[in-house]
């Protein structure tokens, strides 16, 4: 493989190039990491609201049918 920044040719399990230092696979591996973070914390600050109004509209649901 060649390396992203300098493009001069380095082993294909490298993990950082030997002549100019930069970082070859972990950048985008981190990159990843955080755009998966970024999606479940999203999911979790719209899906905890909806639960809890979706229990209360069901509480508050059987309470009228009851008759209170």
């Amino acid at each position: 493989m060649y390396c992203k920044f300098c493009g001069k040719e380095i082993e294909d399990d490298s993990m950082k190039c030997v002549y100019c230092g930069s970082l070859q696979r972990e950048q985008s591996a981190g990159r990843e990491a955080v755009g998966t973070f970024l999606k479940i914390l999203i999911l979790a600050i719209v899906a905890v609201p909806i639960g809890i109004i979706l229990f209360v509209l069901l509480v508050l649901g059987k309470m009228w049918s009851a008759g209170f």
